[in-house]
């Protein structure tokens, strides 16, 4: 029995919440699709989402995860779902896989739920992502950072969506423009 059993009120008879699962997919289209997805490992993308549970991923599949470390998700019905990591929201993208892969065919759609413009800076720069890495600000946007190819780096994609997570948890409830002095970071 761990230290939080004791708080979560669960009888023998309660039914357990449905689980994220991971069954990446390849998408479709130009070969720049190749640079703007990385291939990471389901027990890696399991453990660097125990940080978003607050936006509500039960039941989610993950089919995709960008350059920038973001998960692309399948619901139960078939739509498709972003994590925005800048933003700190699960946004609806497409109503299938094959409305997603023919809304990643347009440019503009890349740079938007890609940032394919900021991958290829980030590459022309010579930064080239090993496994298990994405990339990420320099500071994080939701702390003033820039967006800017000048400002990537690559991490480690683990920590980049813990630390992502924490301070989207932390800042959500903050009233627009509100100054942070201050963030704390679990391990």
């Amino acid at each position: 029995m761990g230290i939080g059993d004791g708080f979560r009120g669960k009888s023998d008879d309660s039914v357990p919440e449905p689980a994220l699962t991971v069954d990446l997919v390849t998408i479709g289209g130009p070969p720049e699709l190749g640079h703007l997805f990385i291939d990471v490992p389901a027990d890696m993308i399991a453990g660097a989402l125990e940080a978003w549970e607050w936006i509500g991923l039960d039941g989610l599949t993950t089919i995709a995860v960008s350059a920038f470390g973001e998960p692309f998700f399948r619901d139960t019905q078939g739509a498709i779902h972003q994590l925005d990591t800048l933003d700190g929201k699960l946004n609806a993208v497409a109503g299938s896989l094959s409305e997603f892969t023919a809304i990643l065919q347009e440019e503009a759609a890349r740079d938007e739920l890609l940032l394919a413009g900021l991958v290829l800076g980030a590459i022309g720069r010579g930064l080239i992502l090993a496994p298990g890495e994405c990339y990420d600000f320099k500071i994080a946007p939701i702390l003033g950072g820039e967006i800017s190819a000048d400002q990537i780096e690559t991490m480690s994609f683990l920590v980049k969506l813990h630390i992502a997570g924490q301070l989207h948890d932390q800042v959500r409830h903050l009233a627009p423009g509100t100054k942070i002095n201050s963030v704390t970071l679990e391990p």
